[in-house]
């Protein structure tokens, strides 16, 4: 066996030696959650700052049914992979 492949070795059993357990990461609900309240805020408050929706803007979604089902569909996710995160 070459030099380097033990030394090779040799380096990988001394890094996996020194090894620690790592933190429990969050939960993807909690995250989601809070990423959720997060960016309503955001935009209530630029709906505040700019004035809200422009004229007509929900006839606008209503009237392109591609979109509307886009948005009806994320929506759906949503909700429903929230209940399992």
């Amino acid at each position: 066996m070459p030099a380097n492949e033990i030394q090779a070795k040799a380096f990988i059993e001394k890094l996996a030696s020194d090894l620690k357990p790592s933190p429990v990461l969050e939960k993807n609900g909690q995250a989601l959650l809070r990423w959720s309240v997060i960016s309503t805020l955001a935009v209530v408050a630029e709906f505040l700052v700019t004035g809200g929706f422009r004229p007509r803007a929900f006839s606008q979604i209503a009237s392109s049914p591609a979109f509307l089902f886009e948005t009806v569909v994320g929506s759906f996710i949503f909700l429903v992979t929230r209940q399992f995160c």
